[in-house]
């Protein structure tokens, strides 16, 4: 029972971490450009949750967000080494920290990529949306166009 009650407390903090993290990303004047304090780890995790919940009406993107937080499938996609990062919210860790770096163009290119992905696409279709996750996320990041996304700064 206690683990349980600390495994939702868990969830719980990484839910509202994920939502104070991830900023409205627009500006006043209406540029589409992203502000500088933007994390670009939370751009792509909007981008993919954006993506999924245009393409299937059951996907919430609370739901999404948080899936794509603790999921440790996408990190070796994004050029990072799964060996020094478990889960997507260690790469915001990681920017934050100023571990991690974005190449601002490849960055561009990745997300312009998964934006551009059409609901038909074997990499929005394959993704599974069931009772307590998503499987299958690591296919919303296109290679080769994400695979150099991050690196030290």
């Amino acid at each position: 029972m206690k683990s349980f009650f600390l495994s939702g407390l868990r969830l719980l903090a990484l839910l509202i971490l994920v939502q104070l993290l991830a900023g409205c990303g627009g500006t006043e004047t209406g540029n589409p450009a992203r502000p500088a304090e933007q994390n670009p780890v939370l751009d792509l995790m909007e981008a993919i949750c954006g993506k999924l919940a245009s393409c299937a009406e059951d996907v919430v993107i609370s739901d999404c967000r948080l899936a794509v937080m603790e999921s440790s499938d996408l990190i070796g996609e994004l050029g990072t080494s799964v060996g020094d990062y478990s889960t997507f919210i260690d790469l915001v860790l990681a920017v934050d920290r100023g571990l991690l770096d974005a190449n601002p163009d490849e960055l561009d290119l990745c997300l312009a990529t998964i934006e551009a992905l059409a609901c038909d696409s074997e990499a929005v279709q394959s993704v599974v949306v069931e009772e307590g996750g998503f499987r299958n996320l690591e296919q919303m990041i296109p290679d080769p166009q994400c695979s150099s996304v991050f690196g030290m700064p």
